[in-house]
């Protein structure tokens, strides 16, 4: 607890904290007039510094809501399953250090005091899982009638229908970005730098832009370079990318600096239909 400067105690539960965030607040709400006014004066000089801001449609808005609806309840779902699953392993242990039998799949079952408590998390996991397979069949009817372009985006190995939609939804029209790199950005995949004279240091992604879009495309990557990922052009790219980064890591670390291992990372452009190799059986799965 500390002491304020006029005497007495700052209450519990991070008061100092609490008000310091409060005159933060206070002065971001100040700034916002004046950041109000330089854009304006940029308007005035060249109307060309600020870029248009194009709305979603009704229609794209509420698909991107349909996509993120599902994937709350699938968050909710996994939560009641987990607790299910941390009681059950809980009555299994509970059982054995009282010298019961613990042998049998039914070991760990609830009894009909536990089913009355475990009931209602049961039916909210059944009217879940019907919600998400109704979703499901929503967003599957919608690729197939207004979003066919998706199919192009679900021949990479990993990108599932969730994955091939949201960023259809998100990015809207790709005539948006001039360079395809400009897409990373924008979806908080660019990291962030720390330039000062001669250092120029990569720190960790910005994180910008829709953060459930970057999740998804994060769990295909990781799907990709993953054991599990199907050979093709864009694994051995990413692998060969990933290594070159990991002796660069380590050569930093002994000194050598990135010039000892080569400054050009590559470049790959991703064309509809990369190349899979023979007898692998694409699985598509989406990382949601």
């Amino acid at each position: 607890m500390g002491e304020p400067a006029g005497g007495g105690a700052w209450p519990r539960g991070g008061g100092r904290e609490r008000a310091e965030s409060t005159v933060d607040l206070a002065e971001r709400q100040e700034e916002r007039p004046k950041d109000a006014e330089l854009l304006a004066r940029l308007v005035r000089v060249d109307p060309e510094l600020l870029s248009p801001i194009e709305h979603r449609s009704a229609e794209d808005s509420m698909a991107l809501e349909s996509v993120k609806a599902r994937a709350v309840l699938v968050r909710a779902r996994t939560m009641l399953l987990n607790h299910v699953r941390q009681w059950s392993r809980a009555r299994v242990t509970y059982s054995g250090l009282l010298g019961g039998s613990v042998s049998g799949a039914g070991a760990g079952a609830p009894g009909r005091g536990h089913a009355a408590v475990l009931n209602p998390v049961l039916n909210e996991i059944q009217s879940s899982t019907l919600q998400v397979k109704k979703l499901d069949r929503q967003i599957a009817d919608l690729q197939g009638r207004k979003y066919p372009e998706t199919k192009i985006l679900r021949q990479v190995p990993g990108v599932g229908p969730i994955t091939a939609l949201t960023y259809r939804l998100v990015i809207q029209s790709p005539a948006r970005f001039d360079d395809p790199r400009q897409v990373g950005s924008y979806l908080g995949l660019r990291p962030r730098q720390d330039q000062s004279g001669t250092t120029d240091k990569q720190l960790r992604i910005t994180k910008a832009g829709d953060p459930y879009l970057r999740s998804l495309l994060v769990g295909c990557a990781q799907y990709i370079l993953g054991r599990h990922g199907p050979d093709s052009d864009l694994r051995r790219w990413g692998l060969t990318l990933a290594g070159e980064g990991q002796e660069r890591e380590e050569a930093g670390r002994r000194g050598g600096g990135p010039e000892a291992v080569g400054a050009d990372d590559g470049a790959m452009e991703i064309r509809p239909g990369l190349r899979v190799s023979s007898g692998e059986s694409v699985r598509q799965k989406d990382a949601a």
